[in-house]
């Protein structure tokens, strides 16, 4: 019987950058890297080499009929039945420790299936969050030590220990060539610390997830994953931007603020006027709440110098998420204030949102009503149960990002 991997195992295996498959595999079968690893007098580098370690530790298997399930123990079945699943999943390889690094051909669900299959376990909100990861340009992921040492020799210049410096010019060029140009991309902090954040293409569009749940009508979870794909967003690039749009466009009744959904990552292009404030010449919001005079000016229907079509007292907003991370290193900081200058000759207000304001329930309304001023909207009042709603969905979204659908 063919295994087919779903549901939060699937989810971590996408997780995975090609790069880390290739060369943790790479590692495990090579002699010659074995015994450059094994010389080195610092212990962490001795520990033994985990390729795809995600799928080691507990496996979530898709059945397609009760005989299909499989029981042991750290094994969970989800049964999926109403359609065919030979167009849900595809196949591919990894590697086992307990194996010795040997490589299995299985199956692993499709990115909107996998999503189907979380949805027994999840709510509808922290759903949206996979879902929004799904369909946004990042995703997140900690290689072990030895792996990022290596990917640091790889990809950036500096000292690094001698074992690593010669396991790393041993890498083939094929391993080297997708950590220097491949599509994934580790994002690196201003001080040259490597961070669990990754650039990489959406893995499923908007228009694939709805075709998918016009497709699976009748599926278990399908109901939750309609309500998980109405309050996702595609175009997040980072879990701090994929949170805060949850938030802010989720309906009062559900707990969110009620705003209109965001653009995410929207260009905004500058005049010249602004372009010298900035010193760049367009500008990409996290979330952009957009005014029609506005989007005329990008889309050529009004002109970029009358200074009637940049100052309105109804503004676009410019909602940035902002982490210490980021910007908190001076070179960063000084960018950002071009920026915002940039962005407000344009007639577009900036708002810089971090994590402390989303956990606050109080900041987070004051913060809100910003946003519903500068649009020149008017803001219903919350009653008691709304704010409890507020609150329950702060609970549900404000959770630790590499582990969220953990207990699935």
């Amino acid at each position: 019987m063919d295994i087919r991997l779903c549901g939060w195992t699937a989810f971590q295996y996408m997780r995975v950058p090609p790069v880390v498959r290739e060369l943790e595999a790479w590692l495990v079968r090579e002699p010659a890297a074995s015994e450059l690893i094994a010389t080195t007098g610092d212990g962490s580098w001795r520990k033994g080499i985990e390729p795809c370690r995600q799928i080691a530790a507990s496996l979530d298997h898709l059945a397609t009929a009760e005989r299909e399930r499989l029981r042991g123990r750290g094994v969970r079945s989800h049964l999926l039945t109403g359609a065919a699943t030979d167009d849900l999943t595809r196949s591919v390889s990894f590697s086992l420790p307990k194996d010795g690094g040997a490589k299995r051909v299985t199956h692993i669900t499709s990115p909107a299936a996998t999503l189907l299959t979380m949805a027994g376990d999840l709510g509808s909100a922290r759903l949206a969050l996979a879902t929004s990861e799904a369909m946004g340009s990042f995703a997140v992921f900690s290689p072990n030590p030895l792996t990022q040492s290596i990917l640091d020799a790889l990809v950036r210049k500096g000292v690094h220990p001698s074992a690593i410096s010669a396991c790393s010019t041993a890498v083939p060029q094929r391993i080297r060539n997708l950590a220097r140009y491949g599509s994934w991309k580790q994002a690196y902090a201003p001080d040259g610390t490597a961070t669990n954040l990754w650039r990489r293409p959406p893995l499923l569009t908007k228009d694939n997830l709805d075709e998918f749940v016009c497709r699976a009508t009748g599926m278990r979870g399908i109901r939750t994953l309609a309500q998980a794909a109405d309050l996702a967003h595609a175009g997040t690039a980072s879990p701090l931007e994929a949170q805060a749009a949850v938030l802010l466009s989720a309906p009062q009744r559900k707990g969110g603020e009620g705003l209109v959904a965001p653009r995410c990552n929207h260009p905004v292009r500058l005049d010249y006027h602004a372009s010298v404030l900035a010193g760049q010449r367009i500008c990409y919001c996290d979330l952009f709440y957009s005014q029609p005079s506005l989007d005329a000016i990008q889309q050529g229907g009004a002109d970029r110098n009358t200074p009637l079509q940049r100052k309105r007292s109804k503004r676009a907003v410019d909602v940035e998420c902002h982490s210490t991370i980021w910007h908190a290193h001076p070179e960063k900081s000084v960018s950002d204030i071009k920026r915002v200058n940039g962005l407000e000759a344009m007639g577009v207000r900036t708002l810089l949102l971090t994590h402390d304001v989303l956990a606050n329930s109080y900041k987070m309304h004051e913060f809100t009503q910003e946003i519903w001023d500068e649009m020149g909207l008017r803001r219903k009042r919350h009653s008691e149960e709304l704010m409890r709603r507020r609150d329950r969905l702060r609970q549900e979204v404000l959770v630790r990002w590499e582990n969220f659908g953990v207990f699935c």
